[in-house]
């Protein structure tokens, strides 16, 4: 994302440039993962149409990850691929460890004062608006209130080693498309 403050003078760990994603799973892995993954995921993903959810509360945590992300509204397809990408994992020994399912991360802020300022100047100009009732915020699209962005589309599966620091994470392999007509019950590793 590229909106930040006016005159933010954020640290080197604060805005880094990240892709809009949702975080299907978090694991440990020392090295690079077993090939066998990838094409089980692939065969996975063909089970899958693009998966849409819409948009709920904008969050601002107390963390560097969490500073900034919306909540998703669980669908039953973001479910299902959910359990069957960390099922699939899982018969690789790899346990997940994501605690915050579904969200979408906005920001990457390391310092406090930079996270209040950024929730102040994104009301400000209008790229989110307080829900009805005042229980939190909904983003709005092209700064304008009258139009609230409301979905978002998944189409891909993206296996990423986030060791390091962000700007350093890197895709392992190619995005494998969710290319399947529909969500369907199937198996989740080759056999």
């Amino acid at each position: 994302m590229a909106v930040r403050p006016a005159r933010s003078r954020p640290t080197s760990r604060c805005y880094p440039h990240i892709d809009p994603h949702v975080t299907i799973a978090v694991f440990d892995l020392d090295d690079r993962p077993d090939p066998d993954i990838i094409d089980d995921l692939e065969a996975l993903a063909t089970n899958f149409a693009p998966i849409t959810t819409t948009f709920g509360t904008v969050n601002f945590g107390k963390t560097y990850l969490g500073a900034a992300k919306v909540h998703l509204s669980p669908t039953a397809e973001l479910e299902d691929l959910r359990n069957r990408v960390v099922g699939l994992l899982g018969s690789y020994n790899l346990v997940d460890r994501n605690k915050s399912f579904p969200h979408l991360s906005l920001f990457y802020v390391n310092d406090e004062s930079e996270r209040t300022r950024l929730a102040t100047q994104l009301v400000k100009d209008n790229y989110l608006t307080q829900k009805p009732g005042g229980e939190g915020y909904v983003l709005t699209a092209c700064s304008s209130r009258d139009s609230l962005l409301q979905m978002f589309d998944g189409s891909e599966i993206w296996l990423v080693d986030c060791r390091g620091s962000v700007a350093n994470w890197q895709r392992i392999g190619a995005p494998i498309p969710l290319d399947g007509p529909v969500s369907t019950f199937g198996p989740t590793r080759r056999n």
